[in-house]
């Protein structure tokens, strides 16, 4: 890491932890009432209780459920997990353990862990070994969280070219793995970027004396199309 970088991540270590970090709502604001027509499910989120499972793998919710499952009997329950930050209002596609006496629980552990979280059944949406796409807009109406959403929703549609190896490890084609891990840096640093207090006029985070806008957020929905075309066309070649 250069001098530079860990400048960036000592300033975005001492910002106060609810400009970081996306919670769950407790209650239905008008946020989460569009995210929910969006989503456009038949039932109404509720709040549910999180009790990790001992040795549950971090955000390996369909692998815990099932391993749960096969020692506890009950079943999986798929839904979406809804988050909220200052800047994002977004529906993870989740799965729960329903026990015997249809009771959901939530027992996947995360990075900042909650006592309960807002969930929205959705037996519509079953994981097959695709994942499914996070659902979210932006709420505090910055450009830079618009670029930062794309590129978010560009790598969950890299993540259908990869194969689930097991838990932990989605196995790629170098050239998704490629496109992946730059789309995942861009996506990076522009939140690094706005949650400094940055904006689309602000100098570019790479130094190059231009503004974002000019610079590394010039074109962003044809670099992403350009990003996934070349991806395709590579595959196609040899499986030709």
């Amino acid at each position: 890491m250069t001098q530079e970088e860990i400048q960036w991540f000592e300033k975005l270590n001492r910002l106060p932890l609810h400009k970081k970090v996306a919670i769950s709502p407790k209650t239905v604001d008008k946020y989460v009432e569009k995210l929910l027509v969006g989503l456009d499910v038949e039932y109404e989120p509720e709040i549910i209780p999180v009790r990790v499972e001992p040795n549950a793998k971090l955000r390996s919710c369909y692998y815990n459920v099932e391993e749960k499952v096969k020692r506890d009997g009950g079943k999986i329950f798929y839904g979406w997990a809804i988050w909220q930050s200052h800047y994002l209002c977004e529906a993870e596609h989740h799965a729960v353990w329903e026990n015997k006496d249809g009771d959901i629980v939530c027992i996947t552990p995360r990075e900042v862990q909650a006592d309960e979280i807002m969930f929205v059944p959705d037996s519509s949406r079953v994981y097959e070994g695709v994942s499914i796409s996070n659902v979210g807009f932006n709420i505090c109406g910055s450009p830079l969280i618009d670029d930062f959403i794309k590129l978010r929703y560009a790598v969950c549609k890299l993540y259908k070219f990869g194969t689930r190896k097991d838990a932990d490890i989605v196995v790629f084609p170098k050239c998704v793995s490629d496109a992946v891990n730059e789309i995942n840096e861009l996506s990076g640093c522009i939140e690094v970027f706005f949650l400094l207090g940055n904006k689309p006029a602000s100098y570019c985070y790479c130094k190059s004396s231009k503004p974002y806008r000019q610079c590394h957020g010039k074109d962003i929905d044809m670099r992403i199309e350009y990003c996934i075309d070349k991806v395709k066309k590579t595959l196609a070649e040899y499986s030709g």
